[in-house]
């Protein structure tokens, strides 16, 4: 299966809008890992933000699921470089095939078949029941996996081959432009450690993908409500006696606020077969993931040599960085284009908000160029919406908002707001009660970028009548506050799903927070139509009209004011053949390998 060039993928799972966030997970109350970490053959890389959990289904974290998918795996994979869907543990990746009779008759089929060699940690085979279960866990209505659920909305059931163990065909109701890619990036648990008591035996799948009779299981089967509960152990985050997938790679330690250290499993079934998939390789004998959040402190690390792998450096830094002979001589600074945009995220269900006319004018508002040549250093680009500029349905027909301060005010003028008490922020009565445009903006201010984009727009939005608060938040903060709706404003960034876009799971009326990952509370019935049908249409030509019809409309009704796409920075070590990919967060540090003259 292969994306268009211009896709530029994300692993390690699928999710149409990502933000760069974290879930506020307890402290793992484990020492600090005691293991060397300056053996030749680790990796270490430099994280802003904690891993904390390594249940990838039960947590917000970016980096929570990005590291803890070298801990599980994935029926598919994304090559880095040929950007290609590729069979990771399944012996090949299927076309659907047209049910022609049965009680799955008109739907759409794909067969898998695990390798023969895939096992668990116990030696036990990774079979079609560990898929099914994981499904289940998915599905379960007590589990906290409401964000994966809306990608199974097309699958009626999967069944195991009565005659081989390891084989099993996934039906869907009819096509869904993800359908293949969310049944391969969906990672696979091994039944045997997660449900023991085999407390999600007594529900079908199919009764559990179906939405009524899922409810009706919720309060029918009390084991479902015990699976979820022992699902969500903290064991199961934390606890590396009791985290177990098939990958290369276990825990070792983790660190709240410091970081995780993965190690290579000794007896990893994945190394007899690497010559035939390369994608398998687990070369490196340790991964140091280190939290480290300020430059200087990133700087220090890289003079002293104690990181191989160094991304999200603001583009001032690593400029000077690169220009540093020094440092040119112990690393390797590229770029490369992602599926990244920056956002001004507004909260529509604020009354101040919820008229079109003001999210117009805030983006009237904004000095794009500033962000765009002083802040990005020119490594990024403007954006009209959620569809990266790369994509052959971006809308290159929608004109950008530019700064206009004129236009804003007048905007505003016609909105009905105007200065009540003479104190340069703009008033009006709603409900009975004044109003003023005044707001808190919440930013992660310890990111360089984000820091200017959000003082530049306080600045600029002043000189219109509008007056923002600049609150600093973390990350987890910023995800926690933002998915609950307790907003006003939020800069941040947000990363899509390299192939298809569905903008379902961001922008439709039925995926509202803290349900679903529509923050801004947008709801617009055209647009969920458009939305709707996007994820069914087969045709590639009625799909871009859809597309581009849809962007249209967020330009116009501006949910969100979308800001740049920037480009990926890359610092990376000398003494590896370090593999990077426009795929977030650029690089594959499980197949990194030493230069032969360092060996």
């Amino acid at each position: 299966m292969k994306f268009p060039r211009n896709h530029f993928l994300l692993l390690p799972f699928l999710v149409s809008l990502l933000f760069f966030t974290c879930k506020n997970e307890p402290k793992t109350g484990q020492n600090p890992p005691t293991t060397d970490l300056t053996s030749i053959n680790t990796v270490r890389i430099r994280i802003d933000q904690d891993a904390s959990s390594m249940n990838p289904l039960l947590t917000n974290s970016f980096y929570s699921r990005y590291v803890s998918m070298l801990i599980f795996q994935y029926l598919g994979t994304v090559d880095p470089a040929t950007l290609e869907l590729k069979p990771l543990i399944v012996k090949s990746l299927p076309e659907p095939v047209k049910v022609a009779d049965g009680k799955f008759k008109g739907s759409l089929a794909y067969t898998f078949e695990f390798l023969d060699e895939a096992v668990w940690d116990n030696g036990t085979p990774v079979t079609a029941q560990d898929f099914i279960f994981t499904v289940k866990a998915i599905m379960n209505p007590h589990a906290g996996t409401g964000m994966w659920r809306g990608y199974f909305e097309h699958l009626l059931d999967i069944e195991p081959d009565p005659a081989n163990p390891k084989k099993f065909t996934c039906y869907f109701k009819q096509f869904y432009i993800l359908g293949l890619a969310t049944l391969c990036q969906t990672p696979v648990f091994p039944k045997y450690n997660y449900d023991p008591k085999n407390l999600t035996d007594g529900s079908p799948l199919a009764d559990l993908l179906d939405e009524k009779k899922r409810d009706a299981a919720g309060k029918s089967d009390p084991n479902l409500k015990a699976f979820a509960d022992a699902f969500a152990d903290q064991k199961f985050a934390t606890d590396k006696n009791a985290i177990s997938g098939s990958g290369g790679y276990q825990l070792e330690s983790m660190q709240q606020g410091e970081g995780v250290i993965l190690i290579k499993k000794k007896n990893y079934w994945g190394d007899k077969v690497v010559d035939k998939n390369p994608l398998l390789a687990a070369y490196p004998d340790k991964l140091v993931y280190r939290v480290v959040k300020d430059e200087p402190a990133i700087e220090t690390l890289l003079r002293n040599g104690e990181l191989d792998v160094a991304v999200n450096v603001s583009s001032e830094k690593f400029i000077e960085l690169k220009n540093d002979a020094k440092l040119a001589a112990q690393y390797d600074f590229n770029t490369k284009e992602q599926t990244l945009y920056n956002q001004f995220l507004l909260n529509n269900r604020d009354l101040r908000l919820s008229d079109k006319r003001v999210r117009q004018a805030l983006a009237y508002s904004i000095d794009y160029d500033y962000m765009v040549k002083d802040v990005s250093m020119n490594m990024a680009k403007r954006t009209v919406g959620p569809i990266n500029p790369m994509k052959p349905y971006y809308n290159h027909d929608i004109v950008p908002y530019n700064l206009d301060i004129k236009k804003a005010q007048e905007l505003l003028t016609a909105a009905g707001w105007k200065d009540m008490d003479n104190d340069g922020v703009l008033d009006k009565t709603i409900g009975g009660k004044k109003q003023s445009l005044k707001f808190k903006l919440l930013a992660t201010t310890t990111s360089i970028s984000t820091k200017k984009f959000a003082e530049s727009i306080k600045e600029t939005a002043r000189k219109v009548g509008f007056d923002f608060e600049i609150v600093s938040v973390d990350l987890a903060n910023l995800s926690k506050t933002t998915k609950e709706g307790n907003f006003e404003t939020a800069v941040l960034a947000a990363a899509t799903f390299p192939g298809p876009d569905d903008p379902h799971q961001s922008l439709h009326s039925k995926s509202l927070a803290p349900a679903g990952d529509n923050r801004s509370g947008f709801a617009n019935k055209e647009a969920d139509r458009l939305m709707d049908a996007i994820r069914i249409e087969q045709d590639m030509n009625k799909r871009t009209e859809f597309y581009k019809k849809l962007q249209v409309i967020i330009n116009e009704d501006l949910p969100v004011i979308y800001l740049t796409c920037p480009m990926q920075r890359y610092i990376t070590s000398k003494k590896f053949n370090a593999v990077i990919s426009s795929n977030r967060p650029g690089y594959y540090e499980s197949l990194f390998q030493l230069k032969a003259v360092n060996n």
